[in-house]
């Protein structure tokens, strides 16, 4: 029934032409392998893997294609596919126990428009930042405004598509409680979770469809793909003008199992909030039949079975097909009882705590190449980076945001806490003891407020 409540949203969707359900019902393997963001050794984070049993530390087309099978139903299906996995923490112990999937996974290929290309070989993707812990086109617990009125807000930019494009659906078995694809963009608490969501959770996140016609990959994984001003549906930027399938995961977790407990639940990569969610795609289809496939399975039910084209495998046969898990990968454990999670990840509700590349002494992790978001604390005697700067691609923040350090830190050079960042130019801080914090967004300014000894400044620009 759970499909069939997608179903009708996607069948309502504006433009869609068709569209089809590749069923994948079990996973070739849990581990921590990322041939995309790490290649060549082992991820951050633990993923799930789906598809052709070839993927591994390095994976391309041709390599995929040479798989001995694949976990999705249609056997020309050797793409891969991966993503995060769901932990719950419970409160007593601290411990950690694996959730499982209900279902295993579905990727969703729609067809919009009647000029749909196939992904070109090697082709990859990410969908998601998996340092992204806020949400900032809206108040995230509001519906946020409707999609025709999307630039009448302001909800123009990539960097919003990209929130929108996750969701977290919770399902109630008696269909009481329902909710659409994509309507919730943050993962609810445990409270919710236990009174509404018998049926499990979903996690969803589609895929930028529209691509500039020349780069089948990206250095920041991303660029050469964007989203459409409508996320799933709508017009292409100029800039990359060229339609792909639009291409959509979901999961169901099996949240349930847990009802009563006291805990919380997290992401593998660190993340209690769900606005880390991502995914991951390298495609593994013979490109000729993929793009016959989407100018002849036209069923604008979503069945997979009514395109003559697939060879369907048994569900017993694609849930068989296994990769294989690196060796020094092996004896990691990954199910019931970790005190961390999978790599020694840290959960954290703040923007890049747990990934960082900018680390000040006693452990404490800055947010990467990126500017701090979110609630942190530093304590205790530090020397914080000197120089540190916001590159260009980096975004800057919009919600509150609380920096707070006690004890005795020297602090150099910190870039661009300011809205309208100006990259390159600096602010340095007197040594001593500092606290610096940066307030609540308003609409229409943000205030940040910097004090240190002998020394309090104000700035103030315009959102």
């Amino acid at each position: 029934m759970f499909g069939l409540q997608l179903l009708v949203m996607l069948c309502l969707v504006r433009g869609i032409l068709a569209w089809w359900r590749m069923e994948c019902p079990g996973a070739l393997g849990l581990t921590r392998v990322d041939p995309i963001v790490s290649p060549g050794g082992p991820s951050q984070h633990l993923h799930s893997f789906h598809g052709s049993n070839a993927v591994g530390f390095t994976a391309d087309t041709a390599s995929l294609r040479a798989g001995s099978c694949t976990s999705c139903r249609a056997s020309q299906d050797m793409s891969a596919y991966w993503f995060p996995v769901l932990y719950f923490q419970d409160a007593r112990t601290g411990q950690l126990e694996f959730v499982n999937p209900v279902g295993g996974f579905t990727a969703y290929y729609k067809i919009f428009g009647k000029n749909v290309t196939a992904f070109p070989d090697n082709f990859q993707m990410i969908a998601g930042s998996t340092e992204r812990r806020s949400f900032t086109p809206y108040d995230h617990r509001t519906s946020g405004p409707e999609k025709s009125r999307w630039a009448e807000f302001g909800l123009t930019a990539q960097k919003d598509f990209e929130q929108l494009a996750v969701g977290f659906t919770c399902l109630d078995k008696d269909e009481i409680f329902f909710e659409g694809a994509l309507d919730r963009h943050y993962m609810p608490d445990k409270e919710f979770i236990d009174a509404n969501c018998d049926g499990g959770l979903r996690a969803e996140i589609q895929f930028p469809s529209c691509w500039d016609g020349v780069n089948s990959a990206a250095d920041d994984f991303k660029s050469h793909v964007l989203y459409p001003n409508l996320v799933v549906e709508g017009d292409c930027p100029e800039t990359h003008p060229v339609r792909l399938p639009s291409l959509f995961y979901e999961t169901v977790w099996s949240t349930s199992t847990f009802k009563g407990r006291k805990g919380r639940f997290v992401m593998s990569n660190g993340d209690p909030t769900g606005f880390g969610y991502h995914g991951d795609f390298i495609m593994g289809w013979d490109r000729n039949f993929l793009q016959a496939a989407i100018d002849t399975c036209l069923d604008r039910n979503g069945s997979m079975y009514e395109c003559p084209l697939f060879d369907i495998t048994t569900e017993s046969e694609a849930a068989s097909c296994k990769m294989e898990v690196p060796p020094k990968l092996e004896d990691e454990r990954i199910f019931y009882g970790l005190t961390t999670l999978p790599g020694g990840v840290k959960i954290s509700a703040t923007e890049g705590h747990s990934h960082g590349k900018h680390t000040s002494h006693d452990n404490h992790t800055m947010s990467g190449n990126c500017t701090m978001y979110g609630n942190q604390t530093v304590s205790g005697n530090h020397t914080m980076p000197r120089n540190y700067t916001i590159p260009d691609h980096c975004e800057t923040p919009t919600g509150p945001v609380n920096l707070t350090t006690s004890g005795s830190h020297a602090t150099s050079t910190l870039d661009a806490l300011g809205m309208e960042v100006n990259h390159g130019n600096t602010n340095s801080m007197a040594n001593g003891n500092i606290v610096t914090k940066v307030l609540q967004d308003l609409p229409e300014k943000v205030g940040w407020v910097r004090e240190a000894v002998g020394t309090t400044t104000d700035k103030r620009d315009r959102h």
